[in-house]
């Protein structure tokens, strides 16, 4: 199980594009699907959508976002990404 204890920063960061480009060149961007709910905790547990099993465990500060990056190194990223939610339907 992976943990991961802070965000990084956002995949729009200039300073963290770059990188993130790189690794995603080598398909080590993992992608961790999160629902509205679920940005508003602090504590999760959940799988990336190549199956890497997180434990997300931010202090309450933290706000997780589309885009957040919550692992980044030479190997691998891990990056929020939030389902679309329906605001409003019509028949």
């Amino acid at each position: 199980m992976l943990r991961l204890t802070q965000s990084i920063g956002n995949a729009s960061d200039p300073e963290l594009v770059e990188q993130l480009h790189a690794l995603s060149h080598k398909g080590r961007v993992e992608y961790l699907e999160l629902s509205r709910d679920d940005t508003h905790r602090h504590r999760l547990r959940k799988e990336t959508d190549k199956g890497t099993d997180c434990a997300v465990a931010l202090d309450r500060a933290a706000k997780l976002g589309d885009g957040a990056i919550l692992l980044l190194d030479d190997l691998r990223a891990v990056v929020v990404r939030m389902e679309e939610s329906r605001w409003l339907r019509l028949h």
